[in-house]
């Protein structure tokens, strides 16, 4: 199942990327690349098979990440996807997972909600603490941080 699996996902990789690369060259899609992607249920539809494909190249990350940080407190996880950030965590510490895919979470753990980063559906200072290994890219960066901002204790 894994490499079946694999295999379409670097299919429709290699896809995505020549649609990518002709849009590119014509500034009209361009700038409505992110949509194109991420507003089709993108990640809905891998949700199944995420943890599979990807779990192990994000735990590297957040061990990576551990090593320089030490969170406490309450800790939002900004595109938490699978829940890997709240799993992996001390359970001293309060996670709270936020992602644009419901299906992804629904295989997650602890408190989780839908949501962009752009918008984040909580009250100003409340976290100890923002993370987000691999998400921000497919955010408008500038809006996402101006929320990670609001939201994070000063």
């Amino acid at each position: 199942m894994k490499f079946a699996l694999t295999s379409v996902m670097a299919s429709l990789e290699s896809c995505r990327l020549a649609v990518l690369k002709a849009c590119a060259n014509n500034s009209r899609y361009f700038n409505k690349l992110p949509s194109l992607f991420f507003s089709m249920h993108y990640y809905d539809r891998l949700a199944a098979g995420y943890n599979e494909l990807h779990e192990e190249e994000q735990l590297k990350k957040l061990q990576v990440l551990l090593k320089h940080v030490t969170f406490r407190g309450k800790i939002l996880d900004v595109g938490a996807g699978t829940c890997l950030v709240a799993r992996h965590l001390d359970k001293n510490i309060q996670c709270i997972s936020v992602d644009s895919s419901k299906e992804m979470l629904a295989k997650g753990v602890g408190e989780r909600h839908v949501a962009k980063a752009e918008s984040l559906p909580f009250s100003n200072g409340i976290f100890d603490g923002v993370i987000s290994l691999t998400a921000l890219h497919h955010a408008d960066f500038q809006q996402a941080l101006a929320e990670i901002k609001r939201v994070a204790r000063p």
